[in-house]
């Protein structure tokens, strides 16, 4: 580094003056004082100062270096400081990551264990799918077989019915010229075509032991049915068999087993058609039906089951449960 060296002095006292002064007269250094030497003092002075700049320079030179070592060794220690300090956070941060990043892996291994699961149970819930799928199709299948043969039974069903129906009319047609006799008292031995003509005679209408067919007991369709078993009566005519019932009629219950000679508890004894099985329960569904919806009048003619609400309501037959919906 340089300095400015300063402008030369045109005055300046030598450095052996005063050593002349002591060795000459005054004369002499009057006489020296007026000569005149300014190429020799000037190169001298500039001699001087140029070694005096060059030793500032250089000890500006050494105290500029000594300065530049010392800030260049205290920026290195604190730059060192500082990188020492972000490598050590940054080894923390890599050692936090390398953890997360462990962490990380462990919980891929686990999705991907649990994904090797689920594509396991998807398989197998694809492979179900298509077995289910497989058994839908064979179940509509069968459906589609069932719903053809339902529609075959509804079909063999209806002429099955059409078929039970004629079944039932043929044999309560067969039985047109039969009398039901209920509650009439069981004994041992009892005579029962005897028992028949005292019937006819209390009601007033003879009954003729010729005009009988036969006549017996029947076992109740209940075997808990503790009531006498009834007696059917099969007479020679339908005309006489309609002629007993409308006696009875008219004896409005009044006919007991008393007027029959028959000794013991008195029954009421009830003289009716002799329906088949089919028309006796739908009889009594028609009886209890018509009771829940006030009706005054059920009874049976020929066969058929009739009811009358009021008595100028029409009369209305019943020959199936179907027709039970006209009971209101």
């Amino acid at each position: 580094m340089s300095i400015a060296r300063s402008p030369p002095v045109k005055f300046a006292s030598h450095p052996d003056l005063h050593q002349r002064h002591d060795t000459t007269d005054d004369n002499s250094f009057v006489s020296t004082r007026k000569r005149k030497q300014p190429d020799d003092e000037d190169d001298s002075l500039d001699m001087l100062i140029d070694r005096k700049l060059t030793i500032l320079e250089s000890k500006w030179d050494n105290w500029s270096s000594a300065m530049n070592k010392m800030i260049t060794e205290s920026i290195a220690e604190t730059v060192k400081t500082s990188i020492t300090d972000e490598l050590t956070k940054l080894s923390c941060m890599m050692s936090d990551m390398n953890a997360s990043l462990q962490k990380l892996s462990s919980e891929n291994n686990l999705i991907r264990e649990s994904l090797s699961d689920v594509q396991a149970r998807v398989t197998v819930l694809e492979e179900s799918a298509s077995f289910s799928s497989e058994q839908v199709d064979e179940t509509k299948n069968r459906i589609m077989l069932i719903e053809k043969q339902v529609s075959d039974t509804r079909l063999v069903t209806d002429q099955v019915s059409t078929l039970q129906n004629k079944l039932d009319l043929m044999e309560q047609q067969a039985r047109e010229c039969n009398l039901e006799i209920a509650n009439l008292p069981e004994r041992r031995n009892e005579n029962l075509l005897s028992l028949v003509e005292q019937l006819g005679t209390a009601m007033k209408i003879p009954i003729p032991a010729a005009q009988v067919i036969s006549v017996h007991r029947v076992p109740h369709a209940s075997q808990n049915n503790s009531r006498p078993k009834n007696v059917i009566v099969k007479l020679a005519s339908r005309i006489l068999r309609d002629n007993v019932i409308a006696a009875s009629r008219l004896m409005k219950g009044r006919l007991t087993s008393e007027q029959l000679m028959i000794q013991g508890t008195v029954h009421n004894i009830y003289v009716n058609e002799h329906l088949t099985l089919q028309n006796k329960l739908l009889f009594r569904s028609v009886r209890e039906e018509a009771k829940r919806n006030n009706y005054k009048y059920v009874w049976v003619k020929h066969g058929v089951i009739l009811v009358r609400k009021t008595d100028t309501s029409p009369i209305q037959a019943i020959r199936n449960k179907h027709e039970m919906s006209k009971i209101k």
